[in-house]
């Protein structure tokens, strides 16, 4: 007998994975929404809950444009700009069954910092147009060499549509760590806005901050990851559940903390 195990023989066949029939996105409109400025929050409810659905591959998108204080378009000489994606949010919510299950407050700044801490400079360098994210070059909203802000400014003139794609990964951090199926959930998303000055950047003077520029928004959408499993993968989780199977699910969470602005002219911000 042999024990000389031949290394060609791992390199047959490709294994197939007949687990899953079909994943597809289904959208989601929020519980109430009205197009224009004054949205301060909304909320989208994921209440098929019947369905197999996956959070960490699902996401959200956004639709906007910019105008002045009087809700008239942007023309083309007009300095504002949209921060990037995350920024039009203060604090975003995740619930389950009503409880809440992830949070981030001051998200804008939590994401900006734990990029910043995880990824390498050339890796954080990178442009990620779904959600608008171009890395300033150098400091200033009106500097002709600042290739980022030019960029972001450019979406914003002549009141232009943008559409933003955020991933369901960057946004808490149990969609962040658990790239998971679940059923029987209800799920709740509530968005808190952010405050127009602290989305966009706008240089000084009549093209920018003198026109008080607002977040005109016109779109809120969902697009939940539903995965459909085979019926005989199906029958083995309703059989594992009917058994009282159940199992520990472990994630991190972004905290943020914000000293009050009047007692500081700068505020500082302390995350962890």
């Amino acid at each position: 007998m042999s024990l000389i195990k031949h290394p060609m023989l791992s390199f047959g066949q490709p294994m197939e994975d007949n687990s899953i029939e079909s994943v597809e996105w289904i959208p989601i409109e929020p519980d109430s929404f009205n197009a224009g400025t004054g949205t301060q929050r909304v909320e989208i409810t994921h209440k098929a809950i019947d369905n197999f659905v996956n959070l960490h591959r699902s996401y959200l998108e956004v639709k906007l444009k910019i105008v002045d204080n009087a809700g008239a378009d942007t023309d083309a000489n007009d300095e504002i700009a949209l921060s990037n994606g995350v920024s039009i949010f203060d604090r975003i919510t995740l619930t389950a069954n009503g409880a809440i299950c992830s949070e981030s407050t001051h998200y804008q700044q939590s994401l900006q910092v734990l990029s910043l801490c995880e990824f390498s400079k050339d890796f954080r360098d990178n442009v990620a147009s779904n959600f608008n994210h171009y890395t300033d070059s150098n400091d200033g909203a009106s500097d002709a060499n600042n290739l980022g802000y030019v960029t972001r400014r450019n979406l914003s003139r002549n009141g232009a549509n943008q559409t933003l794609h955020i991933p369901m990964s960057q946004m808490f951090g149990m969609t962040r760590d658990l790239d998971t199926v679940s059923r029987g959930i209800k799920y709740q998303m509530i968005l808190h806005l952010n405050q127009n000055n602290l989305a966009l950047n706008c240089a000084a003077g009549a093209d920018g901050a003198d026109k008080a520029p607002q977040i005109h928004y016109l779109k809120f959408k969902w697009w939940i990851c539903q995965v459909r499993p085979s019926l005989s993968q199906e029958s083995r989780i309703n059989q594992s559940l009917n058994n009282g199977y159940s199992s520990q699910l472990d994630w991190l969470e972004v905290s943020t903390f914000k000293s009050q602005s009047f007692q500081e002219q700068n505020p500082r911000f302390r995350i962890a």
